[in-house]
């Protein structure tokens, strides 16, 4: 209860939420937006070239309303919550995956519902079993893929380690127990019930020895 209320207050002092993001990449994007400010409102500032994935985030950034670490904030509530959000792999999920997903569905359609292809025609009904379990697949990619995972707000509070909270150096905030930081995304996370199961089932195994 006292941790709920200390991030109360603390969000009192920022204007929306604020998650347990990377100090590293904070300090680095108030660099960023200093330089921006320097360089006036009417002109354009272009980050520096690094050869990495960071040069297609700053350029191709998906339409994003707001960065947090290596999250894309694309729809969030008055508070800063998402209500959308894309994650550090969304090229992939875009120009991989959700192609792949498409392509197959279609060579199937073509091939073997429809039987353009030669192959023996499938009786009239396949496709209405078919095609609605491809629409299911792509609303659930969407659903796995632009919620939120469960980004952990930040707490530097001290007397939070009384709740039995951890320290986390990476974000200089501490975090409840079953959360944990993940370095792609540059933000701590709260572990699902269900990652926690499947992992404390899958640990007696990596404790075997052979």
């Amino acid at each position: 209860m006292y941790t709920h209320v200390r991030i109360h207050f603390f969000r009192l002092e920022y204007p929306f939420i604020r998650y347990a993001v990377s100090t590293r990449w904070e300090h680095q994007n108030t660099a960023r937006q200093e330089k921006i400010a320097n360089r006036g409102k009417n002109s354009c500032y272009c980050a520096p070239c690094t050869c990495s994935v960071e040069d297609f985030y700053n350029y191709c950034c998906c339409g994003a309303r707001r960065r947090v670490g290596g999250m894309f904030f694309l729809l969030e509530r008055p508070d800063g919550s998402p209500i959308i959000v894309a994650g550090p792999c969304w090229p992939f999920c875009t120009f991989i995956t959700v192609p792949l997903i498409l392509l197959v569905a279609a060579l199937v359609s073509y091939f073997i519902i429809f039987g353009y292809g030669g192959y023996a025609v499938m009786p009239w009904w396949v496709s209405l079993i078919y095609f609605p379990f491809v629409i299911l697949t792509l609303v659930a990619l969407f659903l796995v893929s632009c919620r939120d995972p469960g980004m952990v707000e930040k707490v530097p509070d001290e007397e939070a380690a009384a709740n039995g909270w951890y320290w986390n150096e990476q974000t200089s905030s501490f975090r409840p127990p079953g959360a944990m930081y993940c370095r792609e995304c540059k933000v701590s996370f709260k572990l699902s019930w269900l990652y926690t199961k499947l992992n404390s089932l899958i640990q007696p195994c990596r404790d075997c020895r052979f």
